[in-house]
Order: C-alpha cells, then sequence, then structure tokens
C-alpha cells in the first residue's frame, strides 16, 4: 500500500508468514552482512521499491520523504510493525552486482 502527501510517501507491506524473523544464514554476496529472513528480504524489496518510485517519478527538486513499514498480522489477529530501515547501500550492491552479471 501506498500512502502519499505533498513531501511525503510511506510504504506499507501486509505480511501473514508465521514466522518473519527466523533466519537461514546470512544472504549472498554482495550483501552477506545480512541474515537471510523474510524480514529482511521485505525490508530491501520496499527499499527498491522507494528507487524505483524516486528514479522514475520524482523527478526535479522535489523528492519526497520516504518511509515503509512491514505489518504482520498474526492468526490471532495479533498485529506487529516493523519499521522498514534505509537499506539504500544494499540496493546499491544489489543492482551493481547484477549489472556486472549481465555484461559477462
Amino acid at each position: 500500500m501506498l500512502i502519499a502527501t505533498d513531501d511525503s510517501i510511506e510504504l506499507v507491506d501486509w505480511k501473514t508468514n508465521k514466522d518473519l524473523q527466523k533466519t537461514y544464514g546470512n544472504m549472498l554476496k554482495p550483501i552477506a552482512h545480512l541474515d537471510d529472513s523474510p524480514l529482511t528480504k521485505y525490508y530491501l524489496q520496499i527499499n527498491l521499491y522507494w528507487r524505483i518510485i524516486r528514479e522514475a517519478y520524482c523527478t526535479g527538486d522535489k523528492v519526497p520523504t520516504m518511509g515503509g513499514q512491514v505489518v504482520h498480522i498474526k492468526r490471532d489477529c495479533e498485529v506487529i510493525e516493523y519499521p522498514v530501515p534505509d537499506m539504500s547501500k544494499e540496493v546499491d550492491l544489489m543492482l551493481r552486482a547484477m549489472h556486472e552479471m549481465d555484461g559477462k
């Protein structure tokens, strides 16, 4: 879900996974410093959406403040909100690695 005002854009992603924080080791290079968990993948996903929105739609001098949340809804209707951290450096690393692979 996207919530926009004149000066900000908030991306909210609703998830119903059983366990968002379960880790499966680490991600692969170049982001191997991150835990491999569903929550980390959702954080990266929202950060990639931010990048797309900024580069494709936010032209000119006006760049809105970006925010995001992963909202976990459990079977008993418990709701847990996870603010999305800025992972723009990790998105840069992933995109650079993808472009390098395309060039080979």
